[in-house]
C-alpha cells in the first residue's frame, strides 16, 4: 500500500489500522510505503558529506514542508476534534518526557554483547509466495 500524505498522521493511521485488520484476518502481510518529507540530508553528520555539498535543497522548500510537519497537523486534527490547546500542551509534556525516558534508558543500559548484533533479525522459516510455511 501507497500512503501519498505521509504527513498527515491520520492517513497514515488508517492505512496501517487496515493493514492491521488484513493481517489478524489472516490475509497476510503489507508492505506500507509512506511518502514523506525529510527536513535534513540522509548523510547528515557523515564524513562523506562534502560530496553531497551541491546537493543541498533550497530553504524554500524545507520551509514549506515543515509548514505541512506531521505534529503540526495532528495538533490541527486533535483541534478539530475540539481538543483545547491546552490538552494538547499536555500532552506535548507527556510525550517529551516519555521520550527524554526513553533515550536515558538507552544511554544507561549496558551495551549488548557483539555476538547478539544479529539476534532476531532472520526469521527461523521460510515463508512462501503462496503464504504456506515450510
Amino acid at each position: 500500500m501507497r500512503v501519498e500524505d505521509g504527513q498527515d498522521v491520520t492517513v497514515v493511521h488508517d492505512v496501517v489500522a487496515e493493514a492491521v485488520r488484513r493481517a489478524r484476518s489472516g490475509e497476510g502481510g503489507t508492505l506500507i510505503e509512506v511518502m514523506t518529507y525529510r527536513y535534513r540530508d540522509h548523510s547528515e553528520g557523515l564524513r562523506f558529506r562534502d560530496a553531497y555539498a551541491g546537493a543541498t535543497r533550497d530553504a524554500d522548500e524545507i520551509a514549506s514542508w515543515r509548514a505541512r510537519d506531521p505534529l503540526e497537523i495532528a495538533r490541527q486534527h486533535l483541534r478539530a476534534s475540539g481538543v483545547g490547546d491546552d490538552d494538547i500542551a499536555a500532552l506535548d509534556e507527556v510525550v517529551t518526557a516519555e521520550i527524554a525516558d526513553s533515550v536515558d534508558f538507552a544511554l544507561n543500559s549496558p551495551m549488548p554483547e557483539p555476538s547478539a548484533a544479529f539476534d532476531d533479525v532472520y526469521a527461523d522459516r521460510a515463508v512462501l509466495i503462496s503464504g504456506g510455511a515450510r
